[in-house]
């Protein structure tokens, strides 16, 4: 598989588009995360998710990411060779992303951050 992936350092935007064009699943193994903004730029780009079974990553996810443990490499392995072998279950994860971004727009980040800092 190690042909097959690319593991990246920081990226460009630019570069960040290119390989979203590229990619057919996106992988997010993080052990800790604020919040995970890569997750919902691959469902807005029609990719299926997977990503580490943390809570941050649930509360964004819901039941439109594939989860798995970031502490077990053979999870992870299983549940990425899942989703490449099935094209059914991408386009579910697919399907999903793209009914969870709906829940999500700068605009409303905004106005939601204006209650807080205004009450």
């Amino acid at each position: 598989m190690e042909n097959d992936m690319i593991l990246t350092g920081y990226v460009s935007d630019k570069e960040k588009e290119d390989l979203y064009k590229k990619a057919d699943i996106f992988v997010m193994p993080s052990l800790a995360e604020g919040f995970g903004l890569p997750i919902l730029e691959a469902m807005q780009k029609n990719i299926p998710v997977l990503c580490s079974d943390i809570p941050p990553f649930f509360e964004i996810g819901m039941d439109s990411v594939l989860y798995f443990d970031p502490r077990d490499p053979q999870d992870m392995a299983d549940k990425i060779n899942m989703v490449m072998a099935n094209e059914h279950l991408q386009k579910d994860l697919i399907a999903k992303g793209i009914r969870n971004i709906e829940n999500y727009s700068w605009e409303k980040c905004a106005g939601e951050t204006l209650k807080v800092l205004i009450g």
